[in-house]
């Protein structure tokens, strides 16, 4: 339990330091300087900005911080490991606010815009549909909003938070980093979301037990709770009388050209098989099939973007465009914050391309920008933009243009058109392979991507944008020795005349590919060369000195600050006494810490031997801490003079 909550840092921490900092200021409302830096970098509406805001400023001062401006939101919001789970530990707020904050203090421009959680109308809807009152609809979506947006901030040691602790490890499906857990739980009470939680908490029960225990976790009435049961569990045993068998349907003529069936799934089928039957029967283009079963992998697995943008993708080849664009609206919303700006523009463009499709031209045209504003390379979103804005004026005989008063292209209805052909053409042209695996990449679908790049590096072994692309799709896979050679076969392309800032992001990303390899040696040489090309690079010079090798043993000026810190506490342990002591103090090199230490000798060593005045002197030596450093041990002798 203490490994899953390290991040949940209560706030006093943090507010005691910031006290010092503001506790002389009179208190006035928040700086406006703050709600400005969440709407550049952070990418908040000017109204969640400043609701945001206040709200933060509500919560320091409740620990005695009485205004927060720009200084205040730079020390309360830091980069670094967990950040913004610890920020929504600490303040109650969700991941996207959090991701906000961080962007605002940091001053660097989030990626994805920010996105309010779900408001539950589709859950509501499908409750009162499965036969829930209105009103026991909204107690089950309020209720599960609560728990799910309170996430970690309601986590007790209590039985309901130790249950609510087991959810959120079990319904992202998949995701074993606890700020990723989060993340896919404050997207908020979505269905497919609710239908994993409450088949976890009574999934194996019979429907009023599962209604008991669903009460008891989420808080709910128990009108509620059955409605909540009935609509998730439908099958859960009522059996007064069994099931009659299900008797197989007759078969269906086929329209068009036969499709080879492939194996059944099976109903309860883990989502590593669920996934693999989806790209299958996608791959064969049975598409029907490829959407029933990435919709069963984003019940399996609520938390995963990548399902729901297949889904999407999936849907709109067969043309549904509402239900692609709810698809893509998901996959939208569990776009991480450090998500490259190509994959997430591609995502906000097949949204566009779903919205159009739909008919729905006002949200397409603010999905296309979104896409054009994070990547401005986007075709597709660029290409959208010049369809919507094109003039629509009267067709040939009167007919009006796309939308006629018909409806689509009006006139006489299309001739049937034959369906794709399972595989692609033979002999794809370089350039067809690059667009596919663009468009793979843009779509989530890393592997069929990196595929599909590493068949154009065969076509040609001298394009290096190919290779450079191969290379972040294998370190994105999490395959470092691939990403390694790719990267290398990448800066062998490059000309003399290449410009420095093209060199630095291929070294940069042969540098993280050798580091996921665990070679530290040459990840540690390619960040030298990155910074020697681009100075200004962070996250290189940041990596140099994290690799620097450490020395054979401290320096003498590190041991000597080490022990100075400590002086005076020290001299507190042997009060009224004057003269020399001396301490020998052995440190581990792995860690610099010390693992032993003890009072060698000095002008009363014998005279404090074995009292509560040299155990003091012990303990306070025995803390300090020394950079790493490559001895497995050594052992150092520090006279202090009292």
């Amino acid at each position: 339990m203490r490994d899953t909550l390290r991040f949940l840092v209560p706030a006093l921490l943090i507010a005691a330091a910031l006290v010092v900092l503001t506790g002389s200021h009179p208190a006035l409302a928040q700086d406006r300087a703050v709600q400005a830096r969440l709407v550049e970098f952070g990418r908040m509406e000017r109204r969640d900005a400043r609701d945001l805001a206040r709200q933060i400023e509500r919560k320091l001062r409740e620990h005695g911080v009485r205004r927060f401006d720009v200084g205040t939101l730079v020390a309360t919001f830091p980069p670094g490991e967990n950040a913004a789970a610890l920020c929504t530990g600490n303040f109650g707020v969700t991941m996207n606010a959090c991701d906000a904050l961080l962007a605002a203090a940091s001053q660097q421009p989030a990626i994805v815009p920010y996105l309010a959680p779900d408001d539950g109308r589709v859950l509501r809807e499908a409750l009162m549909t499965s036969g829930a009152s209105r009103g026991d609809a909204e107690d089950a979506v309020r209720a599960l909003s609560a728990t799910m947006l309170g996430m970690p901030g309601n986590l007790t040691q209590d039985d309901a938070g130790r249950a609510l602790l087991g959810l959120l490890a079990e319904c992202p499906g998949g995701l074993s980093s606890r700020e990723s857990q989060l993340r896919a739980w404050h997207v908020g009470p979505t269905d497919g979301m609710a239908r994993c939680i409450v088949e976890l908490i009574g999934g194996r029960s019979d429907r009023e037990s599962a209604a008991t225990s669903v009460a008891g976790t989420l808080r709910l009435s128990p009108t509620a709770a059955r409605a909540f049961v009935r609509w998730a569990l439908p099958n859960a045993p009522q059996r007064a009388q069994p099931a009659p068998p299900v008797q197989p349907p007759p078969p269906v003529r086929p329209v068009g050209p036969p499709v080879a069936t492939g194996p059944v799934l099976p109903p309860n089928a883990p989502p590593a098989q669920v996934l693999a039957y989806a790209q299958g029967a996608e791959h064969a283009n049975q598409l029907p099939a490829a959407a029933g079963a990435y919709e069963r992998l984003t019940v399996l697995e609520p938390g995963n973007g990548q399902a729901f943008a297949s889904l999407g993708a999936v849907r709109l080849r067969m043309g549904d465009g509402a239900g692609a664009a709810q698809a893509y609206e998901q996959a939208v919303r569990r776009l991480p914050r450090t998500a490259p700006p190509a994959l997430a523009a591609g995502v906000f463009a097949q949204l566009g391309a779903s919205y159009e499709r739909a008919g729905d031209a006002q949200h397409a045209g603010s999905a296309f920008t979104q896409a054009v504003q994070i990547d401005r390379a986007n075709r597709e979103a660029q290409a959208g933009l010049q369809r919507l804005s094109a003039p629509r004026g009267p067709g040939p005989r009167g007919q009006q243009g796309p939308r006629g008063p018909q409806g689509p292209m009006a006139g006489p209805p299309p001739q049937p058109q034959p369906p794709p052909p399972v595989a692609p053409p033979p002999g794809p042209t370089l350039g067809q392979l690059i667009a596919q695996a663009q468009s793979a990449e843009r779509a989530g679908a890393f592997p069929d991507a990196a595929r599909l790049y590493g068949q154009a590096t065969e076509m040609d072994p001298s394009n290096g944008p190919a290779f450079a692309a191969l290379g972040g799709l294998r370190l994105r896979l999490g395959e470092g020795p691939a990403a390694v050679a790719a990267f290398e076969k990448a800066i062998a392309t490059l000309p003399p005349t290449a410009p420095p800032a093209l060199a630095a992001s291929l070294f940069l990303g042969l540098a993280q590919s050798h580091e996921r390899a665990g070679d530290n040696t040459k990840a540690y040489e390619a960040y030298q060369r990155v910074v020697a090309l681009d100075r200004n690079n962070r996250i290189a010079a940041t990596s140099v000195v994290r690799l620097t090798p450490p020395p054979e043993v401290p320096p003498r000026e590190a041991i000597l600050a080490a022990m100075h810190a400590v002086q005076t506490t020290v001299k507190g342990c042997f009060p009224g006494r004057t003269g020399v002591i001396r301490f020998s103090i052995t440190l581990r090199g792995s860690d610099g810490t010390a693992t032993a230490a003890s009072v060698s000798g000095g002008d009363f060593a014998a005279e404090v031997a074995g009292t509560p005045d040299e155990e003091c002197a012990v303990s306070i030596v025995r803390a300090i801490t020394l950079p790493r450093f490559t001895r497995e041990s050594m052992t150092f002798e520090y006279p202090y003079s009292l």
